[in-house]
């Protein structure tokens, strides 16, 4: 990782029908140190990944001489690298001005100028713009098209990001929310608890259910995800479509593929304490335990009956206190089993169980549904069904999660969303009904993005696995050439390291190459072996397939 600086460059792009040109200022890295935008990324990211913002931007618009402003408050950017190479897709509506209410929509291709800087995982170098496509449409402005066609950004140091803004202001300052906060390299974990039980508390699990399906497709693996419920809705003799459970009005089946980790009746709020200490018995019996460490995320989301300082884990006395949650939290804090933990709590009252008790110094931070004397409600009565299929609050964070751009959407905003809609009346079949959200512990934990607990890096797992398996490949090829050194006319480094051009057609279709980017050396090789003999030419081909099956095929599967 680097620290970037980042300055401007400006370029004018002609408007023939607006007859007027838009002045883009752009940001690239550099060694400036007299600004204070920055921002760090692996080199990886920018040979190849994706990344997604949102800005508030300003255009320089020039026309007859005179500068206006174009300012756009909320600017949607897309980003995506392949090979170095990057696109980006920008678009938003303007703000105020003389095209107040036109919409902007910008393309953009660059091509990097250094391919090396991917291979050896150092990142770009520098990139040049190859194309740019800006269209301005609506009522105010009309439909204006405005091209450049190409200009080069040579970027010092070595290209890690480049953020590119259209500002009207030389001495910028971060506009990305988080543009200040630290990468996150941790793994993520996740516990979902269905506390209620029985027909009438159908909405407990479904909302559980719901919520297991949004953390799988987001990447969290099942042995990061472990899942509480009692497992008695899905094939109960009162639903009418066995083995289906939906969470709102002809809604998906959110039951299929839920693990079976904590199922049935037995104690389990004493059965959770042991989950979140990473119980070595449980862990000797097989059973599934929260196995976080000091750099990890904890999601923790519990949805049940509650009471003033309790919450229940089913019908009777299994039930938790206040007091004995927060020294769980505490105990957890002292062992180093997360880096920051963020409860999602979801009952009646539920705002008891940390008001006043969750310190704020632990590295924990709590959104309840209800305040500390308030009811949490159930949702969508269905007459099919014959019972509520879902619950308020989740159906909230669930929807705003499905929706929002989360390595964007704060848990902040998560939360004022949250508070929104659930104190809003006539959401609920209880006519005007409303609860007021409430947040406790470590609110600066509200500043990160959703993303920071519910999404894994994906791409980045996927591309450092492909940077190995080329690292593999090189090893291999390498070794493989060095092996029949013996029978080539040229050093072994020449073969390695240049494109020869094809013709030596027939000893080349011999060979058995097995990865294609690697093909120009078996080029090399039998255009350096034009004047050997048949035998020779066969030779390179068993010692090939003699290697392969000696180096690779008893290895794991080169992506």
């Amino acid at each position: 990782m680097q620290e970037l600086m980042l300055n401007l460059t400006t370029l004018e792009m002609n408007c023939p029908k607006l007859d007027a040109h838009l002045v883009i200022k752009i940001l690239v890295t550099t060694d400036s140190q007299n600004l204070d935008v920055e921002k760090t990324f692996p080199a990886l990211f920018t040979c190849n990944g994706y990344d997604s913002q949102v800005f508030k931007w300003e255009y320089d618009i020039v026309v007859n001489g005179q500068v206006e402003q174009l300012p756009i408050d909320k600017m949607t950017v897309y980003l995506s690298f392949l090979n170095g190479d990057m696109s980006e897709i920008n678009t938003g509506t303007v703000t105020s001005g003389r095209c107040a209410g036109d919409v902007l929509f910008v393309f953009k291709v660059y091509v990097t100028d250094d391919q090396e800087g991917c291979a050896n995982g150092k990142g770009v170098d520098s990139l040049t713009a190859c194309y740019y496509f800006v269209h301005l449409t609506g009522p105010k402005c009309g439909t204006n098209t405005c091209t450049l066609e190409s200009a080069r950004f040579p970027i010092d140091p070595p290209f890690l990001y480049i953020l590119l803004m259209f500002l009207i202001m030389i001495n910028a300052v971060p506009i990305d929310q988080h543009l200040n906060q630290p990468v996150f390299n941790g793994t993520k974990w996740v516990v979902l608890v269905a506390g209620a039980d029985g027909w009438p508390n159908y909405a407990s699990q479904s909302s559980v259910y719901h919520a297991y399906q949004f953390f799988h497709a987001n990447g969290i693996p099942n042995e990061n995800i472990i899942v509480f419920h009692p497992n008695d809705i899905a094939h109960n003799m009162a639903n009418p479509t066995p083995g289906i459970v939906i969470d709102h009005p002809n809604g998906t089946d959110v039951y299929h593929g839920v693990p079976l980790d904590y199922t049935g009746f037995y104690d389990r709020a004493m059965m959770f304490k042991s989950v979140l200490n990473g119980s070595s018995d449980l862990i000797n019996e097989g059973r599934k335990v929260l196995n976080s460490g000091p750099n990890d995320h904890v999601f923790i989301y519990f949805i049940g009956h509650g009471g003033p300082d309790l919450i229940l884990f089913q019908e009777g006395d299994d039930y938790l206190y206040g007091d004995d949650l927060i020294k769980l939290l505490k105990l957890m804090h002292q062992n180093k089993r997360y880096k920051k933990l963020v409860f999602y709590l979801e009952s009646c009252d539920s705002g008891s169980m940390f008001k006043d008790q969750l310190p704020a110094d632990i590295n924990v931070y709590a959104i309840t549904s209800s305040m500390w004397n308030q009811n949490s409600a159930m949702m969508y009565y269905d007459k099919r069904y014959k019972t509520m299929i879902g619950s308020f609050f989740a159906h909230y964070w669930l929807l705003n999660s499905e929706q929002a751009a989360l390595n964007n959407e704060t848990l902040q905003q998560q939360f004022d969303y949250i508070y929104k809609w659930t104190n809003t009346p006539g959401q609920v079949d209880a006519e005007n009904f409303t609860q007021q959200a409430q947040q406790y512990g470590d609110v600066s934990i509200a500043k990160l993005p959703v993303s920071d607990f519910t999404e894994m890096c994906q791409y980045t797992e996927e591309l450092e696995s492909l940077l190995k398996g080329r690292q593999s490949v090189d090893k291999h090829i390498t070794d493989y050439v060095n092996s029949i050194q013996h029978l080539l006319t040229v050093d072994s480094n020449a073969i390695l390291n240049t494109k020869q051009e094809l013709n030596n057609r027939q000893c080349y279709r011999h060979l058995n190459p097995y990865v294609l980017g690697k093909l120009y050396i078996f080029v090399n090789i039998c255009e350096e072996m034009r004047e050997s003999s048949d035998a020779d030419i066969n030779a390179v081909n068993q010692l090939l397939i003699q290697y392969c099956q000696q180096n690779v095929e008893n290895s794991q599967t080169i992506q």
